[in-house]
C-alpha cells in the first residue's frame, strides 16, 4: 500500500559509489561526468534565460563536480567564472582528472572576489562535511547569500548545500541557501530534515546510472513516502464494515478541537463517529451525522468504548481532574487508541495510563514532554527523537512538523515530504488524529494507518494550496479529503 523511496546516510552513499565503480565498471571520473551532465540539465531547465555562471569548487570531489560543470557549461556557450578553494595542483582522483580536462579546455581559476552572475553554483563541500565551513569557504558562502538576496542571483547546489549535514540536515555553521539542489547517486536522508528543508530549495535527484540493486542489501536510514495505493472497498460494504470511531475530548472551551477530529474521521471514511465531551450539550450541531455519548458514569463510558473500533483521545481534552479518571478507564478498552494533544500531556505525567494498543501523534513540544527533553532538542535531530519515542513507548508514532516522520517498532522510519507551511495552524493536528483513527477503525494496521493518515492530510493540503493559496483552515482540508481517495 505504501509507495516509498529509500534514503541513505552519507557513508552508505559512498559505499554505493564504490559498488557502482566496481559492479558497473565505471571510473570515479566517469561518475563525476554523469553527475555534472545531470546538474547542467537542471540548470538549463530551471534557468533557461541564464547566460553567465560563477562556480565555487572545493578541494574534494564536490569541487570536481563543479569544475566539470564549468567545463561543460563553457562548451555549451555560457560565460563561466570558476573559483577554486585551495591549490588546484593538490586535487586528486576524479577531481584532479576534472581539473586536467578543464585546463585543456582553457579554463583558469578566477583570482578576484565572487561577483554576481545569473546562476551561482555551489560545489564547495559535499556529503562528507562534518565541521563548520571556515576561512575563505565561509566568506564565499556569505557572499553567495548576499548576491542571492541583493542581486537576485540563482543558486544551484551540487549534491548537498555546503555547510549542511547530509545525515540529519543540521546547519554545521554558515550554510548555502539554494534555490535548487541536484543530489547524486542515492537520496541523502538529511536533505529532508532540519535546516535542509529550507536550504535545499527544490531537490532534484540523479542516480548517475547507479542501479537501485547496488543498495539492495543496505538498510536505508529512512523511506520517503511518495504515495499510497488505497485498498478497494467492497461494493456491498455497509457502515458497519467501515468502523466506529469514538472521539474523546472537548472541554467546554475547546469543543471545536473535538468536532474537527470527528469531522475528519467521518470524511476519512469511518462508518460511525461518536463524540464524548465533558458535558452533553457542548458540541455544535451542524454535523448531524455525529452521535453524542452522554458522559454520565463509568459504565456508560466503558460501554461506549467497548462499542468502538478505534478511539481518538485528546483533542481539547483539557487538564482538569476529570481527565485522570476518564483516561484510567479508557486504557482498558480493547480497540486501537490514537492519543493526541492533552492526552499526550497526561501520558507524560502518568505513564501508567498507557493503553495496550497505542498510537501517538505528538508535535515537537509534546514529543519533548514524552521524552523528558526540550522541544529544541527534538527538532535538532528529529530522526533520533522519533526512534527514542518508538523505543520509549513501544508503539507507532507520528512526529508532526515540517517533513512529518512516522515510526513504529520493527519498521524503517518514514519521511512524509508532502505538506507546506500553510498547515501550521491550530486544529490541523486534531484533523490528523481523526483521520488516523478512522483508518484504524476501517481495519488498517496502526503503522499503516499512521503513514496513510499523515500522507493523506499533507497531500490534500498541497492540492488545496494551488486553489486557495498558502493559508488553509483544517476544515478546508477535511471537506475535500475524498479527492485523493478513489
Amino acid at each position: 500500500m505504501l509507495q516509498t523511496t529509500p534514503c541513505f546516510t552519507a557513508a552508505q552513499v559512498r559505499e554505493i559509489d564504490r559498488r557502482a565503480m566496481g559492479d558497473l565498471g565505471l571510473s570515479d571520473y566517469a561518475l563525476m561526468q554523469r553527475a555534472a551532465r545531470a546538474a547542467l540539465r537542471v540548470l538549463q531547465r530551471e534557468w533557461p534565460a541564464a547566460r553567465s555562471l560563477a562556480l565555487l569548487a572545493g578541494p574534494g570531489n564536490n569541487g570536481g563536480d563543479a569544475i566539470e560543470v564549468a567545463r561543460l557549461a563553457r562548451a555549451a556557450g555560457y560565460r563561466v567564472r570558476l573559483h577554486l578553494l585551495g591549490d588546484p595542483a593538490a586535487l586528486k582522483g576524479a577531481a584532479g582528472a576534472a581539473w586536467a580536462a578543464a585546463q585543456r579546455a582553457g579554463l583558469a581559476p578566477e583570482a578576484g572576489p565572487l561577483q554576481a552572475a545569473d546562476v551561482l553554483v555551489d560545489g564547495l563541500f559535499g556529503s562528507g562535511l562534518s565541521r563548520p565551513p571556515e576561512g575563505q569557504a565561509a566568506q564565499w558562502i556569505e557572499a553567495l547569500a548576499r548576491l542571492r538576496a541583493e542581486a537576485g542571483c540563482g543558486v544551484l547546489a551540487l549534491d548537498v548545500p555546503s555547510g549542511l549535514s547530509a545525515d540529519d540536515g543540521r546547519a554545521l555553521g554558515t550554510a548555502v541557501q539554494a534555490d535548487h539542489t541536484v543530489s547524486f547517486v542515492a537520496r541523502k536522508v538529511g536533505l529532508d530534515l532540519g535546516a535542509a528543508i529550507d536550504a535545499c530549495g527544490q531537490v532534484h535527484f540523479a542516480d548517475c546510472g547507479a542501479r537501485a540493486a547496488l543498495a539492495a542489501d543496505l538498510a536505508p536510514a529512512a523511506l520517503r513516502l511518495d504515495g499510497l495505493r488505497w485498498p478497494a472497498r467492497r461494493r456491498g460494504a455497509h457502515k458497519g464494515d467501515s468502523g466506529h470511531v469514538l472521539c474523546v475530548g472537548g472541554a467546554p472551551q475547546y469543543a471545536g478541537a473535538l468536532v474537527l477530529a470527528a469531522r475528519a474521521a467521518l470524511r476519512a471514511g469511518a462508518g460511525k463517529v461518536s463524540l464524548l465531551g465533558h458535558t452533553a450539550d457542548n458540541h455544535p450541531t451542524q454535523w448531524p451525522e455525529m452521535m453524542r455519548v452522554q458522559p454520565d458514569g463509568h459504565s456508560a463510558l466503558l460501554e461506549a468504548a467497548a462499542g468502538a473500533d478505534a478511539l481518538c483521545l485528546g483533542p481539547g481534552l483539557g487538564r482538569d481532574e476529570e481527565v485522570w479518571g476518564r483516561l484510567a478507564l479508557l486504557r482498558r478498552a480493547p480497540a486501537q487508541q490514537v492519543w493526541d494533544a492533552d492526552a499526550l500531556w497526561a501520558l507524560s505525567q502518568r505513564p501508567q495510563l498507557r493503553p495496550k494498543h497505542l498510537l501517538l501523534t505528538p508535535h515537537p513540544g509534546e514529543a519533548g514532554l514524552l521524552l523528558g527533553r526540550k522541544a529544541a532538542e527534538v527538532q535538532a535531530d528529529r530522526l533520533q527523537a522519533l526512534a527514542d519515542l518508538v523505543a520509549r513507548w513501544e508503539c507507532p508514532v507520528i512526529l508532526k512538523g515540517a517533513r512529518t516522520l512516522v515510526g513504529a517498532p520493527g519498521h524503517t522510519p518514514l519521511i512524509v515530504p508532502q505538506g507546506h507551511p500553510g498547515m501550521a495552524v491550530g486544529g490541523m493536528g486534531d484533523a490528523l488524529a481523526g483521520i488516523v483513527a478512522a483508518l484504524c477503525a476501517q481495519g488498517l494496521a496502526a503503522y499503516e494507518a499512521a503513514a496513510a493518515g499523515a500522507w493523506w492530510l499533507a497531500a490534500t493540503s498541497d492540492a488545496l494550496r494551488a486553489e486557495q493559496g498558502a493559508s488553509l483552515l483544517p476544515q478546508d482540508v477535511i471537506d475535500v479529503l475524498g479527492r485523493l481517495r478513489a
